[in-house]
């Protein structure tokens, strides 16, 4: 390797070489030679070092074509630029002549010179390199930018190359400044190099794009969509550390509780939940590892109001099937009254079009003395059981239900203080059958989903077969049109 030398003989007559590499497979780049009367002569060893009565110019006669002559800058020489003694090297690329750009021009001048001087032009690869090279993420590809080279060592441009990294993915144009690199892997980051191109090959990489990620355009809820669309379950986060890698969302693996409410996006879960007309999410909310008795509120973000979703003992694992409508920016938000794990899927949602409508989670009734003084209906303070139904007007709620075209509603119905084992029925009044909506052992404080038709004049029934409290917030409701 021959590199970083600058080699002057000015005004030299007879011993004026820049640079002599003799034998095979050197590298010569990177030096400034000018004012000599050869600037670079490549040569086969020579032979004649004895023999001080042999030109110079001929010692060595055969070509060393493995030599690479590369980068140099080469100036105003007597005699020869560049000679190879013997045979024109191949390797000679990107070199600068005479402060001009372009292939070299043959130089043969008579200084002891019996045979002509081979003058190695540049390999007419472009070597200018692109600059300014930027890139713009989109769904499974990237649009790359740059800017044409500061010079080309004459050789024309006639396109560009650009490569992917990681992958190896490529485009290429015939002279554009601008294409798009497709067929990659969204959530992957990748950088950009680009290559000058002609006819002879490709020249130097550019320097890398900054990273960018593609990523999934969002998707928006098919035209005529039915009003619930179910998924395959899909587990959406899991606090727990060490759980569920392939969760569809990312979060702290901290326990939620007190003051800090967990807020995950629920639309725009690729292949699952499109990212735009979704008005609510079908969800089983789990919590676990819980360090005291408590209940879980899934609301749409924003004000949150006393209700429970999920309810748990201390060190109980328990779920329920929560309809939750999604806030404007697709998000959903989870608290809890003490510290739990929680484990969220989704198995479903409805489109913001359809014939349900969400609403922020409301307490209807508390049939507990002294509670929930917020509740929206006026109910007896005593345990529902035995003989005694309860009947509530689910219609004409002020802000959440209209008084007509409500055809079901969509509950959160909790038990608490039984005094025995039992089931409760929530039913649109009339005939009682023997159903359960509700299981619960004594003294247990257990809640559940329940979807009910609401009676000709929009009321809902609980039956209990034992004494309890019962404690019903509701989510949403359904027109008459629905459909499932």
């Amino acid at each position: 390797m021959v590199s970083g030398y600058h080699r002057r003989a000015v005004g030299s007559t007879g011993d004026g070489f820049g640079i002599v590499v003799e034998g095979l497979g050197h590298v010569v780049t990177g030096n400034i030679v000018s004012d000599n009367d050869v600037d670079i002569q490549i040569q086969s060893h020579n032979t004649d070092t004895n023999d001080q009565s042999t030109p110079y110019f001929d010692r060595g006669s055969a070509s060393v074509s493995s030599a690479v002559i590369n980068g140099n800058t080469i100036l105003t020489s007597t005699t020869a630029d560049l000679h190879n003694v013997g045979a024109p090297t191949t390797d000679a690329t990107c070199n600068a002549y005479d402060n001009a750009t372009g292939p070299a021009a043959s130089k043969v001048v008579g200084l002891f010179v019996t045979i002509p001087f081979f003058v190695a032009p540049n390999t007419a690869v472009p070597c200018g390199i692109p600059t300014e090279v930027t890139a713009t993420a989109g769904d499974a590809s990237a649009e790359v930018s740059w800017t044409v080279p500061a010079a080309d060592s004459g050789a024309a441009i006639t396109g560009y190359v650009v490569t992917a990294s990681p992958g190896g993915a490529t485009c290429t144009t015939t002279g554009a400044l601008t294409c798009t690199v497709t067929g990659l892997n969204n959530g992957t980051a990748y950088t950009f190099t680009v290559q000058a191109t002609n006819a002879q090959g490709s020249g130097a990489s550019s320097a890398p794009s900054a990273p960018v990620t593609p990523f999934a355009v969002a998707s928006e809820a098919p035209s005529g969509s039915p009003d619930f669309n179910p998924i395959d379950p899909q587990r959406v986060f899991d606090t727990r550390a060490g759980q569920s890698p392939k969760a569809l969302r990312t979060v702290a693996k901290t326990q939620v509780g007190g003051a800090n409410a967990l807020e995950v996006k629920m639309t725009d879960l690729a292949g699952f939940v499109p990212a735009l007309g979704v008005g609510a999410v079908s969800l089983n909310v789990g919590a676990t590892n819980s360090a005291a008795g408590g209940f879980i509120t899934v609301y749409p973000c924003g004000t949150r109001d006393l209700v429970s979703s999920v309810n748990f003992a201390a060190g109980e694992t328990v779920s329920n099937a929560v309809i939750a409508t999604v806030s404007a920016d697709g998000n959903v938000c989870f608290y809890s009254s003490a510290t739990a794990d929680l484990v969220v899927d989704i198995n479903g949602w409805f489109s913001a079009t359809s014939d349900f409508t969400g609403v922020t989670p409301t307490r209807v009734f508390d049939t507990r003395a002294g509670e929930s003084p917020d509740a929206v209906r006026t109910v007896t303070r005593a345990k529902i059981g035995g003989a005694v139904t309860l009947e509530v007007k689910m219609t004409d709620l002020a802000g959440r239900v209209p008084a007509t075209g409500v055809s079901a509603v969509s509950l959160n119905v909790a038990v608490t203080n039984p005094a025995a084992a039992g089931f409760v029925t929530v039913y649109p009044c009339g005939a009682l059958n023997l159903v359960a909506s509700l299981n619960y052992a004594a003294g247990q404080t257990v809640s559940n989903a329940v979807l009910v038709p609401v009676s000709a004049t929009g009321t809902v029934c609980f039956y209990s077969m034992v004494p309890t409290d019962i404690v019903v917030d509701l989510n949403g409701w359904f027109s008459t049109r629905a459909t499932f």
